[in-house]
Order: structure tokens, then C-alpha cells, then sequence
């Protein structure tokens, strides 16, 4: 998670006018998930739980579970264990995995 790289995230993450796209799991660029799961906790700490989606990217063949790869149930199978470990709440996960893309997506009439 690289919010640095936005000038003045922090004033609109507090007004509520972003949403906090963590979309690299299961990437190898450096980062690891184990990283960016405990910068999710603390957003979720300073009460930014409603705001956070999680997502992940699998557009090489070696990302396939066949390949080598972590496969397309990476954070059902891997990082929600760890999360629960690491003292996040089944309803803190309901709400990162189910309520929030929910709002997303949410059709709005225009």
C-alpha cells in the first residue's frame, strides 16, 4: 500500500471521500502480503474499516496455482487466516470482503 504517493491522502481518507484499493496481493514486487495485511489493521485501528477493499491481480500464468502460483483463492485460503491470527474480527472481514464491495458496486441511479 503506497497512499504516500497521493498528496494529502490522510485529509480525505478522514473525510470519508476515498476508498483505500489494496489490489497487489499476491504480488511479488517487494511488498509482501504479510505487509500490507498489518497496514490494513491499522487503517482498520484508526476506524477506516468502511473505506478498505481488497482485491488481487492474477494476469500471468505463473500466478495459477497449476504454475506455482498463489491461484485465484489466495486471500480466502492464505491471508484471512492470517488475519484472524494477527486478532482481526470475523465481522471486521465481513465487512472488508462482503459489505464493502457491496457499497462499491453499488448502483446508483442517475
Amino acid at each position: 500500500m503506497k497512499p504516500d504517493m497521493i498528496v494529502g491522502w490522510e485529509q480525505h481518507l478522514k473525510n470519508g471521500n476515498v476508498w483505500v484499493v489494496e489490489v497487489e496481493l499476491a504480488m511479488q514486487d517487494g511488498d509482501s502480503d504479510i505487509q500490507r495485511i498489518y497496514d490494513i489493521i491499522r487503517l482498520i485501528n484508526e476506524g477506516y474499516n468502511n473505506q478498505i477493499l481488497l482485491g488481487q491481480d492474477l494476469f500471468f500464468k505463473c500466478s495459477l496455482v497449476a504454475y506455482g502460483g498463489f491461484g485465484y483463492a489466495h486471500i480466502i485460503e492464505n491471508l484471512i487466516p492470517f488475519m484472524k491470527a494477527k486478532g482481526m474480527t470475523e465481522q471486521q472481514i465481513h465487512t472488508l470482503l462482503v459489505e464493502n464491495p457491496g457499497r462499491f458496486l453499488q448502483f446508483v441511479p442517475v
